[in-house]
């Protein structure tokens, strides 16, 4: 039972929704411009967008017609006299969260709250009791490059989970800041992005596992062609995770090559495509280091009519076995869905 708590907190921990058109070009809001999902990244961004969006996920049933949808998250922007304000509704595994700008930098501030929630079945039936809060600020500077982005954010977490059998509880304190430079008249007109991770996850007030990470890059995003926008990064980066009675585990981002096209077909319609190539040597306490690369891909559309954007991400289900009719994959054509209007 204790086995299966560990896993539901797991799960909990590391799972919210993103948005499509950044899922499927690169998925790093660090690369993105001109999209608002940047904000989440670079709160002083936030007075460049004025918006409301709503988003869905496709969740994958027995067969087409049993496939359903979930509500992502929704939300927007406004701006009035110079100050920006927001709020956005279930993003980033909060269940609120609200946005100010007033001009010179940003603040985004996130809560989360769930008691007494059925969750599992049979033997892992238990009650879950969740809360956390967030804050992160960022603004713009004059030096050292043409300009830079820079944020700074921390973030508490709790989770407890209680059977008929025991409970276990967990927490996690994590800080974390990154810096983008814009070099706007060169290609590689990013650079440099650095990002620095800390975080402290304590479970049952007697495992404690410390996380140390950062990452360095450079990046483009520009238009190649009158219709054609690349965004590409290249990484390395570090990940040192220490649990308190146990060896350290080192991972070493070799190369991470993220990449994402583009390429406008029309007036209304977009095609994307994304792919991620991951080269890393993970070293396990005293084993033996192991080399690994993984590369993934995803593609999406985007349809754009007035002030309206409809982005899609197409179900990777799809994408590797074809519809349903071939392959008995229950997913649909699309994976997720969000619908935009700028103001």
């Amino acid at each position: 039972m204790r086995t299966g708590i560990i896993v539901l907190i797991v799960l909990t921990v590391f799972s919210f929704a993103s948005d499509p058109r950044l899922t499927v070009l690169t998925d790093d809001a660090r690369l993105l411009l001109n999209d608002f999902n940047e904000m989440w990244a670079f709160p002083g961004t936030i007075n460049k967008y004025q918006f409301c969006s709503i988003s869905s996920i496709a969740v994958e049933g027995i067969g087409d017609s049993n496939n359903k949808w979930q509500l992502g998250w929704f939300g927007g922007v406004i701006n009035s006299r110079g100050t920006s304000w927001g709020a956005v509704y279930n993003h980033n595994k909060h269940i609120l969260e609200v946005l100010y700008n007033p001009g010179r930098f940003g603040i985004i501030v996130g809560v989360d709250y769930i008691e007494n929630e059925a969750e599992g079945y049979g033997p892992l039936e238990c009650i879950k009791d969740q809360y956390s809060f967030s804050t992160s600020f960022g603004t713009g500077l004059a030096f050292p490059f043409e300009y830079s982005d820079i944020s700074l954010g921390a973030e508490y977490f709790s989770l407890k989970y209680t059977s008929a059998e025991t409970s276990m509880k967990t927490t996690e304190l994590q800080f974390n800041a990154s810096l983008r430079g814009h070099m706007d008249h060169a290609f590689f007109n990013l650079f440099p992005v650095i990002s620095a991770d800390f975080s402290r996850l304590d479970i049952q007030d007697s495992t404690i596992i410390t996380t140390i990470s950062a990452d360095l890059g450079i990046a483009t995003n520009r238009m190649i062609t009158q219709e054609t926008r690349l965004i590409a990064g290249a990484f390395i980066g570090v990940k040192n995770s220490s649990p308190e009675d146990d060896d350290n585990t080192l991972v070493l981002d070799i190369i991470n090559i993220k990449a994402g096209i583009e390429q406008r077909i029309n007036s209304w319609l977009l095609l994307r495509a994304g792919a991620v190539s991951v080269t890393n040597r993970i070293k396990d306490g005293e084993k033996d280091a192991v080399v690994s690369t993984r590369i993934s891909s995803r593609f999406g559309l985007g349809f754009e009519l007035s002030n309206f954007s409809l982005d899609a991400g197409i179900s990777e289900g799809f994408l590797h076995d074809g519809p349903y009719m071939i392959s008995g994959n229950p997913g649909g054509f699309f994976g997720n869905l969000s619908c935009t209007y700028y103001f």
